[in-house]
């Protein structure tokens, strides 16, 4: 098991030290990893200021909104020209998030970030996704924004020749400056699957460079192989095409919240229009956690699972863009990885794993949530689930809380024909209860009813 560091001591300045001179040495730190990058990678922009949301399709767009419409139209109608002229089945396109530090990371088994784009692109343009859109007719669609760190090199020289030799239809999209997440790129799936037409059937590929500001000792890079791998396979592909599930990534958890671990995934388009766009989402889980947190105070709610506070518990911060895609209550995901260990899949040995002999689709959840690796720290308490009812039917991990969640954002109650109503401690009698309610309105006031008539 490996060991938790301690945190770290608050920050003092170094003795002789006034501040400006603090400030003039961490200018020269950085200064001298750009010039660094600069001189490796040879063609980096090296202007002071940073840009903050640059636009590259056109140079003469009335707005930002309409230059994105003319881009999605632009997509739509080139595959919907080659359904009706040469393949069947439904389209899909990849929108790929890139994250250009303005230093490598140095820690044990961290690789340049073009290393990381230059293979993560060639994984997917071998993958089943590339020659599924070959047979339909045309190359495949790759939509890619850049955040942090402006690299014309990158953007102007590695990915289109890379593109260019692999027949992909590669589309810088936007630059944006330090300070912006994933959110950014997740926002233009959604808004693109918005402009697709409801009989389509398109579905979108998302993926993003990870491992490019910390490796972990390297096993950033085999989790990222095999996230890009399960997303792009034919797993996947297919058991989204034929509606046997919305969402389908490489393993499906479903706490402390669910989630695809790791963020890459495919999905229908008709199961994404269904979710709340990001800016409303972020806003939304922020109130949702200031209420879960009111109700922790006034005992209605208990926190026996977790007990930390931190983050990733709650999809706070910037975990609440991991949470999005799995936030609907009538999300049907399927996985494609015998086991939901995280740990297996980031040691690996991924220059002879056989993705496609190992892969295998499933409905989701295929784990029960007893057997489900938690390997996060601090590691959730699984007795509360065996031996204290009185706590695990008021958790805000289970059931009472993914409730009110569903509510707060979506107003909306799981179909009784859920995975839920299977999947959660004391599921059967939540179940029954609202079988028997059917018409109450879906409120937290009517959830916490719920919970007293339940626990009781």
């Amino acid at each position: 098991m490996p060991k938790v560091k301690n945190s770290p001591s608050p920050w003092r300045r170094p003795n002789g030290k006034t501040l400006i001179g603090v400030a003039i040495t961490a200018w020269v730190i950085v200064q001298g990893c750009l010039l660094k990058l600069g001189t490796r990678r040879g063609a980096l922009d090296m202007t002071p200021t940073i840009k903050q949301s640059q636009d590259f399709l056109q140079p003469r767009v009335v707005s930002r909104n309409d230059e994105l419409l003319l881009l999605w139209d632009k997509v739509s109608s080139s595959y919907q020209n080659r359904d009706l002229n040469n393949g069947t089945g439904s389209p899909v396109i990849v929108f790929y998030h890139i994250y250009i530090p303005y230093c490598n990371s140095t820690d044990t088994g961290s690789v340049p970030v073009e290393q990381i784009i230059q293979e993560q692109l060639d994984q997917v343009m071998n993958s089943f996704v590339a020659q599924k859109s070959k047979h339909f007719g045309g190359p495949l669609w790759l939509l890619y924004n850049t955040i942090g760190l402006w690299s014309s090199f990158l953007v102007q020289e590695i990915i289109p020749k890379l593109c260019q030799s692999k027949q992909v239809q590669c589309q810088h999209v936007r630059h944006f400056g330090p300070g912006n997440y994933e959110d950014v790129t997740l926002d233009m799936v959604h808004s693109f699957c918005h402009r697709q037409s409801h009989s389509s059937g398109a579905r979108v590929v998302y993926l993003h460079n990870k491992g490019s500001h910390h490796s972990r000792n390297g096993t950033n890079h085999v989790w990222r192989r095999a996230l890009t791998a399960s997303a792009t396979s034919q797993d996947c592909v297919t058991a989204t095409e034929n509606g046997r599930c919305d969402l389908c990534g490489l393993f499906w958890q479903t706490v402390p919240f669910p989630h695809v671990p790791g963020n890459m995934w495919i999905a229908d388009c008709q199961y994404i229009r269904g979710l709340l766009p990001l800016p409303d989402f972020g806003r939304k889980m922020t109130s949702v956690q200031n209420k879960w947190r009111t109700l922790l105070q006034q005992g209605l709610l208990t926190r026996g699972i977790y007990s930390s506070t931190e983050d990733w518990t709650l999809g706070d911060g910037r975990y609440v863009w991991e949470h999005w895609i799995g936030s609907h209550p009538d999300v049907r995901a399927c996985d494609v990885s015998p086991t939901d260990d995280m740990a297996y899949w980031k040691t690996a040995n991924t220059t002879t794993v056989n993705y496609t002999a190992v892969f295998a689709w499933q409905n989701a959840p295929r784990v029960p949530l007893l057997n489900q690796h938690w390997k996060l720290k601090p590691r959730p308490n699984k007795t509360v689930l065996v031996h204290s009812p009185q706590n695990r039917q008021r958790d805000i991990h289970l059931l009472p809380g993914l409730l009110i969640k569903y509510v707060e954002l979506y107003h909306k109650w799981p179909a009784l024909s859920s995975w839920i109503w299977s999947h959660f401690p004391d599921a059967d009698a939540y179940r029954q209860w609202f079988e028997t309610n059917p018409k109450l309105a879906p409120t937290t006031e009517n959830v916490l009813v719920a919970i007293t008539e339940v626990s009781t």
